[in-house]
């Protein structure tokens, strides 16, 4: 379900209100509506699979009404890092018809104003998605919504976790035969200059490209989108850095006979490897976290929606027959507030669920 907040200039009493709010919710896929004459903005919630943006203009326009600026939130995947997010917003800011975008670090999101008759939703993904990142409707404070996005977030760690694993076995022949004048054995099986040395180091070049290919791949798919923007961030220096090491040793396996000395005829292509290795395992890690911070709202969430306490904060018989359970904390930079259990949940989701369920009363 996605939220919007659409200005309506032109109403000057409740009744133009009131035929603002049946046009906007005669459109096919909106859920709710409502108008608010005194700040002359529509709130409205639709599906984006059904409508969009410039249909709820249209249906504004028909009543004689001239449709504003439009506001709206939404969760970006795949930032990374703040060059991630300066990338995202100035994008988004070079859109023509985006009057102002910002994006939020902490809670990987954006808050958007526009102009609906200049561009949609759909195009704002385009936007984003040129810049290799994706848009998608915020987060609902709901079980189902939390469940869903916890499974994008298991999804994209379990990626994460085959590109790094794949590329950690791929590491260890590479780094072990990429040095054979340390191992003894090898120093006479494989000595400098010999056809032997050459024939392997080609070998571990092949078993390196599918390293650099699929493992390495978002860190050339984000710096081509870096580059189109002329922006720069840390996914060029890596693609750069493991390139330069692939194309280096590919030289010195095919061409030996350029360099002065053998001695400078050395492939590095564990450097490649390594690389990629250590940046996903700092990514998975930084997912896992993720993961694990989501299974915690999850927890949090049933607990709230099956009545483990009402409203006034008194447990309910089956809360208080519960086994206590062990205090799990998770420190993060981002505010946050202890639940019931113990579970440090983001403030934001803690207030959404208590308002949901009291209906705005017991906070």
């Amino acid at each position: 379900m996605q939220q919007l907040n659409l200005t309506i200039e032109d109403m000057t009493c409740i009744h133009c209100a009131n035929r603002a709010k049946f046009a906007l919710r005669q459109v096919a896929g909106v859920a709710k509506a409502r108008v608010n004459l005194a700040e002359k903005t529509a709130y409205v919630e639709y599906e984006p699979e059904i409508s969009d943006v410039r249909a709820l203009a249209e249906a504004v326009r028909e009543e004689g009404f001239t449709p504003g600026a439009s506001k709206t939130r939404m969760a970006v995947k795949g930032m990374r890092c703040a060059s991630c997010v300066s990338q995202v917003e100035a994008a988004l800011n070079k859109t023509p018809g985006v009057i102002s975008a910002s994006v939020n670090a902490a809670t990987a999101e954006a808050d958007i104003t526009y102009r609906p008759t200049l561009i949609d939703v759909e195009g704002l993904s385009r936007t984003v998605k040129e810049s290799s990142y994706a848009l998608a409707p915020a987060m609902e404070a709901t079980e189902e919504s939390v469940d869903r996005h916890a499974d994008q977030q298991m999804m994209e760690w379990r990626d994460l976790m085959r590109k790094f694993w794949f590329a950690a076995v791929v590491s260890i022949p590479v780094m072990f035969f990429s040095y054979p004048d340390f191992i003894p054995g090898l120093r006479d099986w494989m000595p400098m200059s010999s056809d032997n040395r050459r024939v392997v180091w080609g070998l571990l070049g092949l078993i390196t490209l599918p390293v650099l290919l699929w493992s390495g791949s978002q860190f050339y798919t984000r710096m081509w989108a870096a580059l189109k923007h002329r922006t720069v961030n840390m996914h060029i220096l890596i693609a750069l850095g493991i390139s330069a090491a692939f194309l280096y040793s590919a030289v010195t396996v095919v061409f030996p006979q350029w360099f002065s000395t053998q001695a400078f005829a050395e492939a590095f292509w564990d450097l490649s490897t390594v690389v990629v290795v250590l940046v996903l395992l700092g990514m998975t890690l930084g997912t896992s976290t993720d993961v694990a911070i989501e299974a915690s709202d999850i927890t949090l969430i049933k607990d709230s929606l099956t009545g483990s306490s009402d409203c006034d904060g008194n447990l309910t018989r089956d809360h208080a027959q519960r086994p206590a359970k062990p205090v799990r904390r998770f420190h993060l930079q981002r505010p946050r507030r202890a639940g019931g259990d113990g579970t440090v949940v983001p403030v934001h989701r803690f207030i959404a669920l208590a308002v949901d369920r009291c209906g705005g009363h017991g906070l």
